[in-house]
């Protein structure tokens, strides 16, 4: 916008664009900065080590993740023709609510369900004098 008489540049106050992040190094960064609030990883990644990291880091930083059908899926909604990876940082006022929907659901189905812990340790009668000392006094479960 240019005022007539002199010239001058009047910069427009626009609001910044809401896209759909995607590609595999930006979503990374995006985690670990931990600006991400939902992201989809496609099934059919070829070579798999790409995105089979993906889960353990989005648990660690406390990020929602969902497993989608297809990467010719996740490349409709970023224009291209596949992406293995979308990132949802930052959405409408108006679809606010939606998205909390489907942190709600992925949390549900995704992250939460894998969190089980393997290997409890249980020490014999033979090896808990070794581990814990002879002095301590000791429970054991008979």
């Amino acid at each position: 916008m240019r005022v007539p008489s002199q010239g001058l540049r009047i910069p427009s106050i626009q609001k910044k664009p809401i896209y759909a992040k995607y590609g595999l190094n930006h979503v990374v960064a995006l985690v670990e900065a931990k600006k991400a609030a939902l992201v989809a990883i496609a099934h059919d990644v070829d070579p798999i080590e790409l995105v089979i990291f993906l889960p353990a880091l989005f648990r660690k930083m406390g990020i929602s993740y969902i497993i989608v059908k297809g990467k010719a899926r996740l490349g409709t909604v970023v224009h291209k023709k596949t992406a293995a990876v979308v990132a949802l940082q930052e959405v409408r006022s108006e679809d606010v609510r939606e998205l909390a929907t489907l942190v709600s659901a992925a949390k549900a189905n995704f992250s939460d369900k894998n969190s089980i812990v393997y290997g409890v340790v249980v020490f014999g009668l033979t090896s808990l004098p070794t581990c814990f000392g002879s002095g301590q006094r000791l429970l054991v479960r008979r």
